[in-house]
């Protein structure tokens, strides 16, 4: 066996593989032995048929697909390891340009190669701040927070007001026939949540208790039930019961329940640490992707098609298992690829695996300009991290997880030292501030105004 790289063009490498006619012989050999079972000839039982009799019922040629599905795989194990090419993609037959078991195996395949990267000069961002005062109303809107998942919902006689939760019983009709999945009992629903299509829960707002209420509203034209899209339905609904919230007071008992704090004061104190840290992080974060995103940008990067088209059917088929367990069927959403529509998901499906295909290339090619290791000791930082995270101890963390997200968290861990580096290219730099007049120039242009 043996093989040679033609041409690399684009990313893409088109590879000629010759298979001798001795090694293309065993590979027909083992083709034979594996399908004698399915030839059956009279006067042979079945599996003991020769095979010189199959071939001179079925053709010559009746195993040599099998044989190229035997003689290929270990061929092509040869170029992996050669390291002549560093292949990104499955192989692609080109064409068979000959096949026998005299002159043997003669084939031509095309694989992507890793993208080619060539980086531009890093360049400096400029963002406008990387510290973070917390001002009164972060821990305001954060206590309010608390206050809201902290509050009791209470029986009440009133009518149901927006924010108020209804207890309710419901039935769907269209077309005065009940339809699958459109029945539910005692069902808790916040008015305004909008958990429910169309005006469902304003239809609701007034209503009190005991009550029954005819709901009529209109299904969303891309509803996820194709069966009920864009049609119009009643909903017999009867309110059960109405609940209101009753929101504890913010004060010191309110913060020894919700935190290990005895008083308020040191509830807030905490609180805006947490604010500060959170809001820094965010602010560290944005200014060191517009560093990556500055040099992705500018990269040059050879990416195959190939590469591209695979990456992107595999994102299709992941949107396609997503769209069903949601009940919406993924023929119908995409069509046959010919409406302007479903182009439109084609093309962006594949320039998402472009994009992404590029940015990943571009961050490998950057760890390996700036050396980015990582040690022992790191990699068993980032291990920690996410062992208190899950709540267990580090080593049983190592335990519970597969080989390759261990590896994916070292590689975590390469990034993020990469991003530590890159704030060298972060620039801080405050918006200018708006000049004040003085009086006298106030005065200057009042009176310019008035000579005019």
């Amino acid at each position: 066996m043996s093989f040679k790289v033609e041409k690399i063009e684009n990313g893409t490498a088109t590879i000629k593989i010759e298979v001798s006619p001795e090694d293309f012989e065993k590979a027909i050999a083992k083709a034979f032995a594996k399908n004698r079972d399915k030839f059956k000839i009279d006067g042979f039982r079945k599996g003991k048929v020769p095979r010189q009799m199959i071939e001179a019922k079925y053709g010559k040629g009746v195993f040599y697909e099998d044989a190229m599905d035997e003689a290929f795989p270990e061929e092509y194990l040869n170029i992996l390891e050669s390291g002549e090419v560093k292949v990104a993609s499955r192989p692609y037959m080109k064409s068979i340009d000959e096949v026998g078991s005299d002159t043997g195996l003669k084939i031509t395949i095309e694989v992507a190669l890793l993208p080619e990267v060539e980086l531009a000069e890093y360049e400096t961002v400029s963002v406008n701040a990387l510290k973070y005062t917390p001002k009164e109303k972060d821990v305001k809107e954060e206590l309010e927070k608390m206050q809201q998942q902290n509050a009791r919902l209470l029986s009440s006689d009133k009518a149901a007001k927006k924010g108020d939760t209804v207890v309710i019983d419901f039935e769907g009709f269209v077309d005065d026939v009940a339809f699958e999945g459109g029945k539910a009992d005692n069902y808790a629903l916040e008015l305004g949540s909008k958990s429910f299509i169309d005006t469902f829960e304003d239809q609701l707002i007034g209503k009190k208790a005991d009550e029954a209420v005819d709901v009529k509203v209109t299904f969303p034209e891309n509803y996820q039930s194709t069966d009920l899209s864009g049609k119009e339905a009643l909903f017999k609904v009867l309110i059960r019961e109405v609940k209101v919230k009753e929101l504890p007071k913010i004060d010191d008992e309110f913060a020894q329940e919700v935190s290990e704090f005895d008083t308020l004061d040191e509830l807030k104190k905490d609180l805006k640490a947490k604010i500060k840290t959170k809001k820094e992080q965010e602010l560290r974060q944005t200014a060191q992707n517009l560093v990556v995103e500055s040099v992705i940008d500018k990269a040059n990067v050879v990416i195959s098609d190939l590469m591209v088209n695979e990456r992107a059917e595999a994102y299709k088929n992941d949107l396609a298992k997503q769209l069903q367990s949601n009940g919406i069927d993924p023929d119908l959403y995409f069509g046959d690829g010919t409406s302007e529509e479903t182009k439109d998901i084609f093309e962006k499906i594949k320039q998402d695996a472009y994009d992404r295909i590029k940015g990943e290339a571009v961050v490998e090619k950057m760890l390996e300009k700036e050396n980015i290791t990582v040690s022992d000791e790191e990699f068993e930082n980032q291990i920690q991290k996410y062992a208190e995270l899950y709540k267990v101890d580090a080593e049983e963390f190592k335990k519970r997880i597969v080989p390759e997200r261990l590896e994916a968290i070292r590689e975590e861990a390469k990034t993020a030292k990469l991003l530590d580096k890159l704030m060298d290219y972060v620039k801080v730099e405050k918006p200018a501030a708006a000049k004040k007049e003085s009086a006298a120039e106030t005065k200057e242009k009042s009176d310019e105004e008035n000579t005019k």
